[in-house]
């Protein structure tokens, strides 16, 4: 691979995890809200600050929706560059080594096939996380706030490398989501 195309790939994978690290913070701020807003449930809030295992949980569910994006689209990256690709992205999101990211990542890659145990699997780590224990209420809501994380994340993925198109269907995608979510 070139020279130039090694820094345009680090770039653009940097671009993406700068993108990734505030929609984790954006999402998990929400969540935090959407429990708030149900006082009727018997959730204590005991952190409100992206932390611990609910980002690690949060990144790995982003570098598997970046790998899920590469394997509908293909053409962003050559296949001779997605595994160097692959490196840049996942130390541009999780930082220095950090075991456990890679963890919940095999975790919910074991999920792959069936969407609502995946999604689970990330609601546990970041309900636990806010609750200080585990919390299926808690989980409940992380779980269906989670699809607008994954089309938000699939968007910054899209746009980094200029995939208009994608970026169209996406939206889309999330209006629906929206609607599905509010009843409107």
């Amino acid at each position: 691979m070139g020279f130039f195309k090694g820094v345009t790939l680090r770039y653009r994978a940097q671009r993406i995890a700068d993108a990734f690290s505030k929609l984790r913070s954006e999402q998990f701020d929400s969540t935090v809200r959407c429990i708030e807003l149900r006082p009727d449930l018997p959730i204590v809030i005991r952190q409100r600050t992206l932390g611990g295992d609910a980002d690690r949980a949060l990144k790995g569910y982003q570098l598997l929706l970046a790998a899920a994006f590469f394997a509908r689209h293909p053409g962003h990256i050559a296949e001779s560059a997605f595994e160097e690709f692959g490196r840049n992205l996942s130390v541009a999101v999780i930082g220095s080594v950090d075991d456990r990211v890679l963890d919940f990542l095999n975790e919910f890659r074991q999920h792959i096939g069936d969407l609502s145990q995946q999604l689970v699997s990330v609601a546990f780590p970041i309900a636990q996380y806010i609750a200080g224990e585990p919390d299926a209420m808690a989980a409940t809501i992380v779980a269906q706030l989670l699809p607008i994380f994954s089309v938000n994340s699939q968007i910054v993925v899209a746009s980094v490398f200029g995939d208009r198109e994608s970026v169209k269907g996406l939206e889309s995608e999330m209006q629906a989501i929206r609607q599905s979510l509010t009843g409107a």
